[in-house]
């Protein structure tokens, strides 16, 4: 019975734990968007992910059109 509830709770901290590290990583990411804070702040978690997914993106494209290589 005990052994059932510790391991609740370990899970429990260690999902706590992942979306923390998660999140930490999510802010990173925020912090490097060349917009306004207040426009970063406003963003979801998702909008800022598909943000930060067409400046890699655009990033990506003008590297292969300078150095004339692709980087998959």
């Amino acid at each position: 019975m005990f052994n059932r509830i510790d391991a609740s709770k370990s899970t429990k901290g260690a999902s706590k734990l992942r979306r923390d590290l998660i999140n930490a990583e999510i802010a990173n990411l925020r912090d490097l968007l060349p917009l306004p804070p207040s426009t970063r702040q406003r963003l979801s978690q998702l909008q800022l992910m598909a943000l930060v997914c067409v400046f890699l993106r655009k990033a990506n494209y003008f590297q292969q059109g300078v150095w004339g290589r692709t980087y998959a």
